[in-house]
């Protein structure tokens, strides 16, 4: 079972790396790093194939309110969830 978790407020700064919410903006960055053949499968999900399904999966972050984007030099290069298991 999972917690409610909302981090849309929240930001952490490295002297290298930002963890923040996920925006609009994000959606070409995002798309460049999961679409890359074993990028995606780390985590679980297929290799997006359309921009669509990124900006699907963009929807869902936002929404969920669980993910940081995880950003070096001002581009998002990755992602981080927070989640409770058992």
């Amino acid at each position: 079972m999972n917690i409610p978790v909302d981090i849309s407020d929240v930001s952490i700064q490295s002297p290298r790396l930002l963890l923040r919410f996920w925006k609009q903006d994000d959606l070409a960055d995002l798309y460049e790093y999961t679409n890359v053949d074993g990028v995606c499968q780390m985590a679980g999900w297929k290799p997006h194939q359309s921009m669509e399904k990124s900006a699907r999966v963009l929807g869902m972050l936002i929404r969920e309110k669980k993910t940081f984007a995880v950003e070096y030099e001002g581009k998002v290069i990755g992602s981080l969830g927070i989640e409770l298991y058992d």
